[in-house]
């Protein structure tokens, strides 16, 4: 659990320094929308049918 969630964090942190150095985009909304979709739809595949920890953390990265 605690891999898991450093992964997680260190990929919030990272995706963070991304987005503060990117120019900023057209229709905010959309990109929000897009990343969330794409995430979402990645991350919780991967987690509910992964049984490896090494599964989790790359759903969650």
């Amino acid at each position: 659990m605690g891999l898991v969630n450093a992964v997680i964090g260190i990929s919030t942190l990272i995706g963070s320094i991304l987005a503060s150095f990117s120019k900023t985009p057209k229709s905010r909304v959309r990109v929000i929308c897009n990343c969330l979709l794409f995430s979402m739809s990645t991350e919780n595949f991967l987690l509910a049918f992964g049984r490896t920890p090494i599964v989790w953390c790359v759903g969650g990265f």
